[in-house]
């Protein structure tokens, strides 16, 4: 049996422990690996793994704020978004190439 589309972590619990200022970044990286038809155990692996840009911390600590670079704490929320869905994009390209 194939495993489900959605990552239940995904979309249980989890999205509310997300500061406002990211859920919509959030929302638009599950959008994003939706749309190109894959499993979103890709996004949830991205999720867990640790990016030199975010200072070696995970997509979900970014998410819950916590994203070890220091430098982020300046961003904007749109540059923030640009940055953590280009990172997303990568990942997914990478997962599927």
């Amino acid at each position: 049996m194939p495993p489900p589309k959605t990552a239940s972590y995904l979309t249980a619990g989890f999205p509310d422990q997300i500061p406002p200022r990211y859920q919509a970044m959030h929302r638009a990286a599950i959008s994003m690996y939706q749309s190109r038809g894959v499993n979103l155990v890709l996004y949830q692996d991205f999720l867990r793994t640790r990016q030199e840009v975010f200072g070696g911390s995970t997509g979900t600590e970014f998410l819950l704020g916590r994203a070890a670079n220091p430098a982020l704490r300046n961003l904007g929320t749109e540059e923030l978004a640009a940055l953590f869905l280009e990172l997303a994009e990568e990942d997914l390209h990478r997962a599927t190439s």
